[in-house]
């Protein structure tokens, strides 16, 4: 604040507690339009304008009063205390906002301490301001800005480009999508409607981004639509039978008291006497609903040749819960064992033997397979190969030797018949 102001201000409070007045005095205070200033020449709504008084003192002695600011009849802040001395000036200001773009009419009047010896028609000025539209007031009109309400969509994009909470009419019916109910107008709320934007589609069962009309899986739990109408379940619905196990993996999915069936023997697992199917009824099993493991051996014989080592392989042995332990035994003698799910074997002595594998799970239920052991010695074996070939060439030949042996005696015994010729006498 000037020190002219403070002063006036001070001199004002003692005027309403002295008799005397010590700056009232006759005089003339005047302002004219040529007095009344602005702090811009672009005036936008929503920016601050800031605008200058000049009052001046027409006559020999100081003189106090105030200066009233409107805006179109509005007023403009606070009333300006001001304290002219004699033939001088004193300036005051306001800053004024517009609220709305438009042609204002900006007057300052003076409000004299004491009216002796003022003169009224010169006591106010008016000035005349259009305040351009700026919509999201970022100081650039309108008419120059490609964003009027700056929310980010441009005006030629934006459905409602003066203002800034919405940009979109989804369904043309003039009310922005932030604030309709039904941006779609498809009959649907918009809480209610899976595709909200999408008149053509308001349900999305699964979520999963497909709407129904055109979802080959509606419900999403992995039965198609033609697999849950063939099963006779409802493929809007993830568990028909409201059993808390959806249709997929209910093998008993229309029935709301049976949800598993443990041994798949086709009894549901509350009915069935043997849940597990290991041949125990539940009452005499400890684990009712634990199955016995599978034993599984991959060869289904085994033939090799004295001293091969041969692999055998239980690595396709099943449990639900997994499989503990292998065993195998070799032969009858109970000692002759291996543990592992792949194991080896060398086999030094030819003959035939049987290789048992016992799997047990972790509840101690075992299953067992065995597979035949031929072993042979090919060694031998072709040994008695080739001296069986050499007999039966052996056999070939004197058989070859006998045949010829005949066939030339016979030709001795029938060539003298056969060579004898009549003889012809000649007549002498």
């Amino acid at each position: 604040m000037k020190p002219r102001h403070l002063l006036s201000l001070l001199a004002i409070s003692s005027l309403l507690f002295t008799a005397a007045p010590a700056w009232a005095a006759d005089g003339d205070l005047a302002i004219s339009s040529t007095d009344l200033n602005f702090s811009t020449d672009s005036y936008l709504e929503g920016n601050t304008i800031r605008i200058w008084a000049s009052v001046h003192n027409n006559s020999g002695n100081d003189l106090l009063g105030t200066v009233h600011f409107t805006a179109n009849g509005a007023q403009i802040g606070s009333d300006q205390p001001i304290s002219a001395l004699a033939g001088k000036t004193d300036d005051v200001f306001v800053d004024w906002v517009p609220a709305i773009y438009g042609s204002y009419t900006i007057k300052a009047t003076i409000q004299p301490w004491d009216n002796n010896g003022d003169n009224p028609d010169n006591n106010s000025a008016s000035k005349s301001a259009y305040v351009d539209q700026d919509t999201d007031h970022d100081g650039y009109a309108n008419s120059v800005d490609n964003d009027d309400d700056g929310d980010g969509s441009g005006d030629t994009i934006d459905a409602f480009p003066l203002n800034n909470k919405e940009t979109t009419d989804t369904d043309g019916d003039s009310t922005g999508d932030n604030e309709d109910t039904d941006d779609d107008n498809d009959g649907t709320l918009d809480i209610a409607d899976a595709f909200p934007l999408d008149p053509n589609f308001t349900a999305d069962t699964d979520k999963d981004g497909t709407p129904d009309e055109s979802d080959d899986d509606i419900d999403g739990e992995g039965l198609s639509n033609e697999e849950e109408e063939s099963l006779g379940t409802d493929p809007t619905l993830t568990d028909t039978d409201g059993d808390k196990v959806d249709d997929k993996n209910d093998p008993f999915p229309l029935d709301p008291q049976e949800w598993s069936d443990v041994d798949q023997d086709g009894t549901g697992d509350n009915s069935d006497e043997d849940i597990d199917g290991d041949g125990l009824k539940n009452s005499e099993d400890g684990d009712p609903s634990n199955p016995a493991p599978v034993a599984q051996i991959d060869q289904s014989v085994v033939i090799a040749n004295v001293g091969d080592t041969v692999t055998f392989n239980a690595s396709n042995s099943v449990d639900d819960a997994g499989i503990v332990k292998y065993i195998w035994q070799f032969g009858d003698n109970p000692e002759d064992t291996v543990e592992g799910a792949n194991v080896t074997r060398t086999f030094d002595t030819k003959g035939f033997q049987t290789a048992t594998l016992t799997v047990f799970d972790e509840n101690g239920q075992s299953d067992s397979s065995s597979v035949d052991v031929h072993i042979f010695d090919y060694a031998f074996v072709m040994k008695a190969m080739a001296f069986s070939l050499l007999l039966l060439l052996l056999a070939f030949y004197l058989l070859y030797r006998y045949n010829r042996r005949a066939l030339r005696s016979k030709k001795l015994i029938t060539s003298p018949k056969s060579a004898a010729k009549p003889t012809s006498k000649k007549k002498k």
